[in-house]
């Protein structure tokens, strides 16, 4: 309760579009990292897919 307290509290009405354009930009680079150090790759064949069967 407090967080959201705060954020309406904030002198600038677009708050809280920043805040989560700020979270996207943590979300990207931490996955970009990832790829990096991690040697981590996303698999987006087909064949990875879950069957129905």
């Amino acid at each position: 309760m407090r967080g959201r307290l705060r954020s309406h509290l904030q002198a600038d009405a677009n708050f809280g579009r920043i805040l989560v354009a700020y979270g996207g930009v943590v979300v990207v680079g931490s996955l970009g990292c990832s790829m990096l150090v991690d040697t981590f790759r996303f698999d987006c064949s087909p064949s990875s897919a879950p069957s129905a069967a």
